[in-house]
């Protein structure tokens, strides 16, 4: 692929490893360290996080209710 793809893609590697490393993630559903993980793998687990954060908001609670 081209020079420009390859950056492009290390860019958003980089930016995925950092997010996960805010939520207190080091490995990936693989089970593989984030800094040696594939972007695919990265992807999925910040999916993964989030949903599951997305999980935790208790609707029943008053300030949540719109949710």
């Amino acid at each position: 692929m081209g020079v420009l793809y390859e950056q492009v893609v290390k860019q958003k590697r980089k930016l995925l490893i950092q997010e996960l490393t805010e939520l207190n993630v080091t490995e990936t559903v693989k089970q593989v360290p984030i800094n040696k993980a594939e972007y695919e793998d990265l992807q999925e687990t910040l999916v993964n996080e989030v949903l599951k954060k997305a999980r935790i908001i208790d609707i029943s609670a008053e300030a949540n209710k719109y949710f």
